[in-house]
């Protein structure tokens, strides 16, 4: 098993069919780590909204003032 804990399926590529999605998405993008600058990488519109959308999601859930102690160095 691989660390996320979730079987992979040669049919599909080793991707996992109950893997989150950011997941495979982010395993699209590093596929193509080393390779040449400019790869294309197979994403559809559907993906990119969807992560822009948790993205967005997680972002706005972290708060906005980061609470720090003095004195700051």
């Amino acid at each position: 098993m691989p660390p996320g804990g979730a079987p992979t399926d040669p049919a599909t590529g080793g991707v996992s069919l109950l893997a989150d999605p950011v997941d495979v998405i982010i395993d699209k993008l590093l596929s193509v780590r080393g390779a040449r600058p400019g790869k294309q990488v197979d994403l559809s519109e559907a993906e990119v909204k969807m992560l822009c959308l948790r993205s967005r999601d997680l972002l706005i859930s972290q708060p906005m003032l980061l609470e720090l102690e003095a004195p700051i160095k």
